[in-house]
């Protein structure tokens, strides 16, 4: 390149400094820096979440649960279900508690005109889960049959436990297992309104809870069952 045309070659570079310069200057737009993330750093910690609970399935206290379910009975016999009326409320419960231990697959108390049957924890669940076993479900079939066809009754589902773990934890429990086996009944059948859940914890041990054979009766499901009358 000769003299002449380095000199045009300089003055073209200055013209097109001069240019940029006068829009602004001729840069690269930063660019923002990584983040850099710490490894192994923990994050926020959330609360254990509660099992949910059926939405169709009523869940009553375990303080005053008594009133909840005359409640319910009372609802039930202003409405257009069945209802017993009180010269037959006995018959009526003595057939039923009478078709019930022919099942022979639990125990079932009579205490005036409201049973009790009761399911053994120590096989309807296993430790520390809700979810029922076989040979509960095969006890259940028959069973819901029967309150099915005696309609005219409120079926309250009592979950216990024993006094292993937190008081918090074991309330959970039982009602998780209560509810579950509420559920069960609904899918062989039974209407939700007649259907009521209570969670006692370990806070009713029929005995104590020093040996595994104790916890193993304080682990229960109570079916309370009581007719419904005008």
């Amino acid at each position: 390149m000769n003299d002449d045309a380095k000199r045009t070659a300089r003055a073209l570079g200055a013209c097109i400094l001069g240019a940029c310069l006068a829009v602004g200057g001729c840069h690269r737009t930063p660019q923002p820096a990584p983040v850099v993330v710490p490894a192994n750093v923990p994050g926020p910690a959330l609360p254990a979440p509660r099992a949910p609970v059926d939405p169709a399935v009523t869940v009553l206290q375990p303080t005053g649960f008594q009133q909840g379910i005359q409640d319910r009975i009372r609802l039930l016999a202003g409405g257009p279900g069945q209802r017993v009326a009180l010269d037959t409320v006995g018959y009526y419960m003595d057939v039923q508690q009478a078709r019930l231990q022919q099942l022979r697959g639990f125990p079932v108390h009579r205490s005036g005109s409201r049973l009790l049957v009761t399911l053994a924890g120590a096989s309807a669940f296993e430790p520390g889960s809700s979810t029922l076993s076989s040979a509960t479900e095969a006890v259940l079939k028959p069973l819901s049959v029967i309150l099915a066809e005696y309609s005219a009754t409120v079926v309250s589902v009592h979950g216990h436990t024993d006094d292993s773990g937190t008081a918090a934890a074991n309330q959970q429990l039982s009602e998780r297992r209560a509810t579950v086996v509420a559920r069960f009944l609904m899918a062989q059948g039974l209407r939700a309104s007649r259907l009521v859940v209570v969670g006692h914890g370990a806070s009713t041990s029929v005995t104590s809870n020093e040996s595994a054979a104790g916890r193993e009766q304080n682990r229960r499901i109570e079916l309370q069952i009581d007719p419904v009358t005008p």
